[in-house]
């Protein structure tokens, strides 16, 4: 654990030694922060709710591997699934 922890120490030195304004890396400016779609703002809930232990490993792997199994059945032609 030292050997990790020291090597964590000696990498910080090094990027403070070889980057010490890291402001000065930025050129352009940065992206508004506007206009974001559903699709972002489901993804950070996702991702909070996650973050929050609301949701578990588990819990996703079930539900995504019904539906991974659905799409299979149906890339097969097992099953007709009109609204997957």
């Amino acid at each position: 654990m030292t050997i990790s922890a020291a090597a964590a120490l000696v990498a910080l030195v090094v990027a403070r030694v070889n980057f010490p304004l890291p402001s000065r890396l930025e050129h352009d400016r940065t992206a508004p922060a506007k206009d974001f779609d559903k699709s972002y703002w489901l993804y950070m809930l996702a991702g909070a709710l996650f973050a929050a232990g609301l949701v578990s490993f588990e819990l996703m792997s079930y539900a995504l591997g019904g539906v991974f199994l659905c799409m299979q059945l149906k890339t097969h032609g097992l099953v007709k699934l009109d609204k997957i």
